[in-house]
């Protein structure tokens, strides 16, 4: 097996497992080592890995793992922070079917991030008009 370096015992295996497994093709094994990675559980936090792990799975078309990019983007966690590439990342995930993408799809319409701040954007994001760009008081 492979060692792990600067992973707490506790982790070990399972880190260790998860990045045997990764090298392969389960993509389930690769987000999750992505994961791990981004958020350094387990172990030391490794961004640069991450984006490679996650970007490949994105080019695959998988859905977290485009919504997670983009909230790296969104964030500028380990990248410049780019709200046009986050909000494309979250319509790409949005359209593979990750829910989640649209809830930060609509937010970032409303807040004008990334995109053109008014009623046209919000309609695309949410299927029709918000108050904020309706003129709405609520």
């Amino acid at each position: 097996t492979k060692c792990v370096v600067g992973v707490p015992a506790r982790f070990a295996g399972r880190v260790g497992a998860a990045d045997l497994t990764a090298q392969g093709t389960l993509r389930s094994a690769q987000y999750s080592l992505g994961m791990l990675l981004t958020e350094g559980v387990g172990v030391p936090p490794d961004i640069r890995r991450a984006l490679e792990l996650l970007g490949g799975l994105a080019r695959l078309g998988h859905g977290m793992s485009m919504y997670q990019l983009g909230g790296l983007f969104l964030e500028g966690r380990g990248v410049k922070r780019d709200y046009a590439r986050a909000l494309q990342l979250f319509k790409l995930a949005a359209s593979a079917g990750t829910p989640h993408a649209l809830l930060n799809l609509g937010q970032m319409y409303r807040d004008g991030l990334g995109t053109w701040r008014g009623r046209a954007g919000c309609r695309g994001a949410r299927g029709r008009g918000c108050d904020a760009c309706s003129g709405r008081r609520g």
